[in-house]
């Protein structure tokens, strides 16, 4: 909303005609442009004004007044009356000028989110983080916990047969690991979802991919930039193994239980470009660096011209070629 042209109106409409979604907005903003300051809950009529140099960190609550809460009455009975289309109560309620309560409010709009009848629209700055505490709110409260969701599909590596998962401690343990990265302390981490099972540091656990038992190491819980080491990981939970061996894409289970989930199928680089190291001593240092990055990024190759003795590394485009060719220095 702090962006140059910025209406949030016109976000709506363009939402709708050209998404065929139902937009619903929970949220206007106060101000546009560089006099943005902050948004109104429209289901809590409660205005939030963030802290400009704390870059979004603190932010005020005030109750409304003056044109501010005329305009928020108007949009929060938008909100009221396209909710109704898809609740009786609700509908009586408002037939007999009833206020609803803000849990029915968010009991609807969670319900009908999750069926996918209708989509929230909030609002706010990524560059100044205004919003970002009232949208972590909005994930919480209305988009699909593990539970929400249908179980997983896989297929079992030699049979070739589809295999499901609950999302549940009591099903076969089902963990996939979606991320790779190098930590300068910690070594190798790699992030991890726990579909089904438990996942618990010390014990061993089969990797379809490699035919073998890999040995988990020390678990953590990421917050921000804050960890919490823990002893297992349950169905539902997302978090780091610390050290183990794994590629982005790998899936580990029980030998007895066993299943491969799809892979995430990555896009061919667009772009080859020549790098060489500054000085002949940084020859090793720029295998190193190249070597982490194809594994923490299954997309970046990186190979050898049989012609021309060049090494190359193919990417998606010049922004992460440079990357790529800095990360040694």
């Amino acid at each position: 909303m702090d962006r140059v042209g910025a209406d949030f109106r016109h976000v709506i409409t363009t939402l709708e005609e050209q998404l065929q979604i139902q937009p619903v907005a929970i949220q206007i903003p106060i101000g546009a442009e560089d006099r943005f300051e902050g948004v109104v809950d429209l289901i809590t009529m409660q205005a939030y004004y963030f802290d400009e140099a704390g870059y979004g960190v603190d932010f005020e609550c005030r109750k409304l007044s003056g044109d501010l809460e005329a305009e928020a009455n108007l949009a929060r009975a938008e909100l009221l009356d396209q909710l109704s289309l898809h609740d009786d109560e609700l509908t009586e309620k408002l037939l007999e000028e009833t206020e609803p309560d803000i849990e029915e409010i968010i009991s609807v709009l969670r319900r009908e989110t999750l069926s996918g009848s209708i989509t929230p629209v909030l609002c706010g700055s990524a560059f100044k983080n205004k919003g970002v505490q009232q949208l972590m709110d909005a994930v919480v409260d209305f988009l699909p916990s593990p539970l929400d969701i249908p179980p997983v599909i896989g297929m079992h590596p030699v049979t070739e047969k589809e295999v499901s998962r609950n999302a549940s401690v009591d099903d076969p343990l089902c963990v996939l690991a979606f991320k790779v990265a190098t930590d300068p302390f910690a070594g190798q981490m790699n992030f991890v979802r726990v579909y089904s099972g438990k996942f618990e540091s010390g014990k061993s656990v089969f990797n379809p991919r490699k035919k073998k038992f890999e040995r988990i190491g020390n678990l953590v819980k990421l917050h921000a930039n804050k960890r919490e080491e823990v002893n297992q990981l349950l169905a539902g939970d997302i978090g780091a193994a610390v050290g183990m061996d794994l590629v982005t894409g790998d899936t580990l289970c029980p030998k007895e239980s066993q299943l491969v989930l799809e892979k995430t199928q990555f896009p061919e680089p667009v772009m080859d470009l020549a790098i060489e190291p500054k000085t002949k001593p940084d020859q090793e240092k720029l295998h190193e660096s190249l070597t982490r990055l194809m594994q923490e990024d299954p997309s970046f190759r990186s190979k050898v011209d049989t012609e021309t003795g060049q090494m190359v590394i193919s990417a998606w485009g010049i922004a992460f070629g440079n990357h790529g060719g800095s990360a040694p220095t």
